[in-house]
């Protein structure tokens, strides 16, 4: 079963205590997430996902 790419999705944030963040909405439980905490600097990082059989993209840039 193929991957997904990654879609933006708006969530409001609730408390932080600057590791974790509360999510107060936009997402449901089992959701798959990229990690990001307002305010950290965020890390370049290979994000790869397969859009056909056999077939895999690979993007780099900023986690978010």
């Amino acid at each position: 079963m193929p991957t997904a790419p990654p879609t933006e999705t708006k969530v409001e944030f609730g408390v932080s205590d600057g590791t974790l963040v509360e999510v107060k909405s936009g997402l449901q439980a089992g959701d798959q997430i990229r990690q990001f905490v307002p305010g950290i600097a965020a890390p370049v990082e290979d994000f790869c996902y397969e859009i056909a059989p056999g077939e895999e993209v690979c993007e780099t840039g900023t986690s978010w």
